[in-house]
């Protein structure tokens, strides 16, 4: 077979309309998510409807603040979290940073009253 100008160009084209999970948006994820179920029914599998994916589609890099905290005040800092309900892995996680610090990695959308609870408790926030 012969690599021509014209087949380089649809492979190229093919590879770049496939996409990746990483930080898209949510409306971006979805349809990766569906092409990514078409591929496997071509591949042979039998898509059930449901995803086999644990991480939720709508929490992408590009969304999210971190924030670093001394890891003295973890405990306090998640009962601040529990107390106004946002969840683990869906509005908030856990990260490691360098010393004795931790990094809390929240959505952008709740950055202005995340952090002012954490004031008000005498959280010493960096970031």
């Amino acid at each position: 077979m012969k690599l021509t100008k014209s087949k380089l160009r649809k492979i190229i084209r093919e590879i770049i309309k496939e996409g990746f999970a990483g930080p898209l948006s949510k409306s971006e994820q979805k349809r990766f998510e569906t092409a990514r179920r078409k591929n496997s029914e071509v591949l042979g599998y039998r898509a059930t409807g449901t995803t086999d994916r644990k991480t939720p589609i709508g929490l992408s890099e590009a969304a999210r603040v971190q924030f670093i905290i001394p890891e003295a005040d973890k405990r306090q800092v998640n009962n601040i979290l529990k107390k106004i309900k946002l969840k683990h892995g869906i509005h908030y996680d856990f990260g490691t940073a360098s010393g004795a610090n931790f990094t809390l990695d929240i959505d952008k959308g709740l950055q202005n009253k995340v952090l002012d609870l954490l004031i008000k408790n005498n959280v010493r926030v960096h970031g």
